[in-house]
């Protein structure tokens, strides 16, 4: 008698349809279109935005065609795609997931700030200073909320308000992510819709009540950031009439770099979900041409339209406190928590409903990266334990409490340092993987025969190169000019470098060893048979835009030996359009 172990939802050979995945398209404002994109906006002005749509078509359209279109035809995620075309750097996408998980911790706690203050709207905090104070945003923000410390060498206790908004955002994440993508694509349905529909009031409400009552200006105007007279660690953001902003300004890198961070947290362009959202698209060339169409348009208009309704209540003379140019903090963090706040907090149902669409779109972005982490983990799971546990859902559930208790000291009182370190580190080394796995997305691309004429993957593998090699040599500055010289926190920062370094070289190193030592004795035959065979490309038989995988085995990691192709699957060919039909045994059900 076989016992079921591990069981995919009873639809998994479904598809997503163009409607559900425009609704998943969304997670592309994540808590970075209400935090960051604003936050530069508003220091770089209408530059930042001219920048910010010529990386979107020199970079997002490559990234996101081929890989999308590579996780459509193999029906794989990032790793069973590496994994097949160049099995031994399927380390760097293992690399690239553990990456996007530390990612995700961070997020969660900025989720949970947002939490936090969806109801402190509706609070009215006493702190011994007169509500006109412009600092009174920045006194709740790091005296009554964080409760922190003076450096990151006192722990403190564990702010409980914080834990418990942090217990709250995983298991919202957990409802969100143990029935796996197609899961997550009948929730977009109902969460999408809320989000668009506050978006819509709150802006209407902005503009209805008008600039004058707002006391909010509306042109475009650069700022500076001084200290503040009141609290020498304190800054404030004021208007330097000295400065103006021209298209002179595009000259200067930093409007471009921030772009491109906006746009590799945003749309995940190496975080490895994008194959895995192909993977859930049917096998056609229209529709997979649609996707990454949609995607590209979604995301250049919809967190710009939202960034629009938030900035109207952002003044800048309250963004003060040390987050607001503190190294670490996530860009536009103290927009919403600080600068937002203190011109919201007498307009409760407006503020929920600022917080609500941040925490909305923000759990949306954090669901799509754990879902193709657990996609990825779960087919892996030793088979003793999965003897244990049994259920998907039970599994999802453990990887969900084990991330909140290892995110549980960011809600101790020294929990925004230790934030700032791994916020700051995770990303410095990104650049190599970015350089490394352009090899498998290339060589995938351009050995399938079926797509278009060898001239068009040339010339597509080529612009996929330079929008790999470019944002790689572009992070290299950027960390080499603006974050690898300062210090992240004044305490103790010898000890937080060398754990930050960690952080950052750790995911990287055990990736590719891992990958590499996997790849060689998965092979047959003599140690340098196996590197041989560890080193070749291949590529799926394909007669026309499909391949002869089965199309409804999505959680094949290439972690462990994959399934031959049933010989029986047979092909209803048209000239647009190719399905497989699924073969007559369950293989999504693993079974003792």
């Amino acid at each position: 008698m076989t016992d079921t172990v591990l069981s995919e939802p009873a639809n998994t050979g479904s598809r997503w349809n163009l409607l559900q995945f425009s609704l998943v398209c969304c997670f592309t404002v994540g808590i970075h279109g209400t935090t960051s994109l604003p936050h530069f906006s508003f220091i770089h002005t209408e530059v930042f935005l001219i920048a910010y749509y010529v990386l979107l078509i020199l970079i997002c359209i490559p990234v996101c065609y081929v890989q999308i279109k590579l996780g459509a035809i193999y029906r794989r995620g990032i790793v069973g795609i590496f994994s097949h075309l160049v099995p031994i750097l399927k380390g760097s996408a293992v690399a690239i997931l553990l990456m996007t998980y530390i990612r995700s911790l961070v997020n969660g706690l900025e989720l949970s700030y947002t939490l936090y203050y969806m109801f402190a709207a509706f609070k009215n905090d006493s702190l011994g200073v007169r509500d006109d104070n412009p600092n009174y945003a920045s006194i709740l923000f790091h005296e009554r909320f964080l409760q922190r410390s003076q450096h990151i060498g006192q722990g403190g206790h564990v702010v409980w308000y914080i834990a418990l908004c942090l217990l709250a955002t995983w298991t919202v994440t957990y409802l969100m992510t143990f029935k796996g993508f197609q899961g997550l694509g009948k929730i977009v349905y109902g969460l999408i819709p809320v989000g668009l529909v506050l978006a819509f009031v709150v802006f209407m409400y902005a503009f209805i009540a008008g600039p004058h009552q707002l006391d909010i200006p509306r042109e475009f105007r650069h700022y500076r950031v001084i200290p503040s007279k009141v609290n020498t660690s304190d800054v404030i953001v004021e208007e330097d009439p000295s400065e103006t902003r021209t298209l002179s300004d595009l000259a200067h890198p930093k409007p471009w770099v921030s772009a491109l961070l906006i746009h590799m947290s945003s749309v995940g362009l190496w975080a490895g979900i994008l194959p895995s959202l192909g993977a859930q698209l049917y096998n056609s060339k229209k529709i997979i041409n649609a996707s990454w169409i949609i995607l590209l348009a979604i995301y250049g208009t919809l967190p710009v339209l939202v960034m629009l309704a938030f900035d109207q209540f952002f003044q800048a003379a309250s963004n003060s406190g040390f987050i607001a140019v503190a190294n670490g903090v996530k860009p536009g963090l103290s927009h919403l928590l600080v600068g937002m706040y203190a011109k919201l907090r007498h307009l409760p149902f407006v503020a929920f409903s600022v917080y609500l669409i941040s925490f909305l779109f923000g759990v949306v972005h954090q669901a799509v990266h754990l879902v193709t982490i657990w996609e990825t983990l779960l087919p892996v799971i030793p088979l003793p334990v999965m003897r244990i546990v049994r259920r998907r859902e039970c599994l999802v559930a453990i990887a969900c409490v084990v991330s909140m208790l290892i995110s549980l000291p960011f809600a101790s009182q020294a929990g925004i340092f230790i934030y700032m370190v791994v916020n700051s580190y995770v990303d410095r080394l990104i650049f190599t993987l970015i350089i490394i796995s352009m090899v498998p997305f290339i060589t995938g691309y351009i050995k399938q025969e079926c797509l278009y004429l060898p001239v068009e993957r040339a010339c597509m593998s080529l612009w996929y190169g330079l929008s790999s090699l470019v944002p790689s040599a572009m992070l290299i500055y950027y960390f080499a000019v603006y974050v690898y010289p300062f210090p992240v926190v004044g305490y103790d920062q010898r000890k937080a470098e060398t754990v930050g370094w960690c952080i950052a070289a750790a995911p990287i190193i055990l990736g590719l060893i891992f990958g590499a030592l996997h790849a060689v004795f998965n092979e047959k035959g003599t140690l340098r048979q196996r590197l041989i065979h560890a080193l070749k490309t291949d590529s799926l038989r394909t007669t026309d835009s499909t391949n002869d995988y089965d199309v409804s085995d999505t959680t094949n990691t290439g972690l462990h030996p994959s399934k031959p192709a049933s010989k029986t699957n047979t092909l209803d060919k048209t000239e647009t359009e190719v399905v497989m039909k699924a073969p007559d045994s369950n293989t999504d059900i693993a079974k003792i």
